[in-house]
């Protein structure tokens, strides 16, 4: 059927904050091999896509300027479409070049109404799993809602609840069965999941099994390296000040100060994304004679960067190293955790990322978690870097007056390694440092050392965020421990035990090859073996 004989079908694409995925949806579009077609975007998103939109009159974009519920952008979408026929194209899925045209097929074929699909692929962006999900037979029909193509006869009787989740649902059991065609072919679409599902997926019940990843690549061919582009940043040789143009969406970012031993540093990447391979890694080198410009090791296969503009830090004041990971953190990702990892410090555990941001969504004004949230008062005096700040507490109360909580809150405190920041409390930070007057005058005069952990988690808190209990256990993150192997072998045993601190920063020491051997040398071999100095895995 060419052009001219074909119906004309109106793709109706809503969104919200989703810049990182627009990209895709519109190549899908624009490739289909079904030719006369539009695409209505309908953003009420507090930041436009209009600039990644290209140049095609077969795009019509319109720009709410407050915030809409979803049933209300289709509503609003299908009155401005123009075709006799309209598909609903989620701005988040992967759709095969014939999605378009099958289903137009199907729908005059069969003289229905409304077809869709119920049996459903899935791919999950975080853990890097397929599923395949079944609707039962035996249920009244459903369809899933962003794969729906249906008339604009049955939308005009039958508009969309103007709700912001299951206004698809209602708008499949709307319609009369005998309207309705459940088509087949499962590959024409695979749906993403991912941190900003507008509905959550619970996988784990008797409608979700797992599905080979092979059989995913193999339905979505060249397009599956889409979605396995290294998830650092893709400009790394911007200024801070300066945003990606599109940012990668992660749940956690470890953030890692280093200084020395470049084995070392491959060893803790590598650690890091083994037991965590959904989590980005931001190293800063704060070395003043430590230079890993030279290495050849892919760093960027193992989510990790080097942040571009590090300054040379000194032990006790390591506030500067934390503010910059996060600027640059904020101005490349969409993340939820921030989490500290010193360069001693190793991983024991797996699934930490997805663990530590589910613990903070129940916790909805968390802006730390440290493993001592309480405040510290004068009298507690094992926390010795403390003593200074209450010290100085003249020299810090002009601050007190400029922010909401004030005195109250003085002092806080936390052990580094591990501790827990909220991207909601890395931007206020960032800020705090960047344009308070005050502030600026009291860290040029301050003699608190560990300004790390006395002065961040102490604004932290006269920002008016919560510090929470980090829940991850800090039997083995300690100050100045020497562990053995029987140690090791407990904390692997121990409920929570996520990280190990410290680990001497030597390759070749017992307790950090004990966690390697432990750990399976970190290896998938094959692809480890092709990218690394040969001398690194003899040990």
């Amino acid at each position: 059927m060419d052009k001219h004989n074909q119906p004309l079908v109106s793709c109706i694409m809503p969104t919200y904050n989703r810049r990182e995925f627009i990209p895709n949806a519109i190549t899908y579009f624009l490739r289909q091999t079904y030719i006369n077609k539009e695409l209505i975007i309908i953003d009420d998103g507090s930041d436009s896509i209009a600039d990644l939109l290209p140049d095609s009159e077969l795009i019509n974009y319109v720009r709410l300027h407050t915030k809409t519920s979803l049933g209300k952008k289709l509503n609003m979408a299908c009155t401005m479409a123009k075709g006799d026929i309209i598909a609903n194209w989620d701005d988040d899925d992967w759709y095969a070049p014939h999605r378009l045209e099958y289903q137009v097929n199907e729908l005059l074929n069969n003289g229905t109404q409304l077809c869709g699909i119920n049996n459903l692929l899935y791919y999950d962006t975080r853990r890097k799993a397929g599923y395949e999900y079944t609707y039962p037979a035996d249920q009244r029909v459903w369809l899933l809602g962003s794969s729906l193509c249906y008339t604009r006869e049955l939308w005009s009787i039958n508009s969309y609840a103007e709700i912001d989740v299951g206004m698809d649902g209602l708008f499949v059991w709307n319609t009369r069965p005998e309207y309705i065609t459940v088509l087949s072919d499962a590959t024409i679409a695979v749906h993403m999941i991912h941190d900003k599902n507008a509905s959550p997926k619970q996988t784990d019940n008797e409608w979700w099994k797992p599905y080979p990843l092979a059989q995913l690549e193999a339905i979505m061919q060249d397009d599956w390296a889409r979605y396995h582009k290294p998830i650092i940043p893709q400009r790394q040789t911007k200024t801070l000040v300066e945003k990606a143009d599109v940012k990668q969406s992660v749940r956690n970012i470890n953030a890692c100060l280093i200084h020395e031993s470049e084995e070392c540093v491959i060893d803790l990447v590598l650690n890091l994304y083994h037991n965590d391979p959904s989590s980005a890694i931001i190293i800063y080198n704060g070395g003043s004679d430590f230079d890993m410009s030279g290495s050849d090791f892919p760093f960027e296969k193992y989510n990790a960067c080097f942040h571009p503009t590090p300054q040379p830090m000194q032990h006790g004041y390591l506030h500067t190293a934390a503010l910059d990971c996060m600027e640059y953190a904020i101005a490349n990702f969409d993340f939820e955790a921030f989490t500290i990892v010193d360069s001693d410090q190793l991983s024991v555990c797996s699934g930490y990322g997805d663990f530590i941001c589910d613990y903070l969504s129940g916790n909805n004004n968390a802006g730390m978690l440290s493993n001592r949230p309480e405040r510290i008062t004068y009298y507690d005096t094992d926390v010795f870097t403390s003593i200074q700040a209450f010290r100085e507490y003249d020299l810090w109360e002009p601050l007190f007056n400029t922010l909401t909580y004030g005195r109250a809150q003085f002092v806080h405190w936390t052990f580094w390694p591990s501790t827990v920041f909220t991207s909601a409390a890395c931007a206020d930070l960032v800020k705090l440092f960047k344009e308070n007057e005050i502030l600026k005058r009291i860290m040029q005069h301050t003699q608190i050392w560990a300004t790390e952990e006395i002065i961040l988690p102490t604004l932290v808190n006269l920002l008016g965020y919560d510090i929470v209990q980090n829940p991850c256990s800090h039997n083995y993150v300690q100050y100045r421990q020497t562990y053995t192997l029987d140690d090791a072998g407990q904390c692997f045993a121990t409920e929570n035990a996520y990280w190990i601190h410290p680990v001497e920063r030597r390759y070749d020491d017992a307790l950090r090859a004990h966690i390697r051997q432990r750990l399976d040398n970190y290896q998938d071999t094959e692809q480890i073996k092709n990218s690394i100095n040969p001398v690194l895995l003899s040990a």
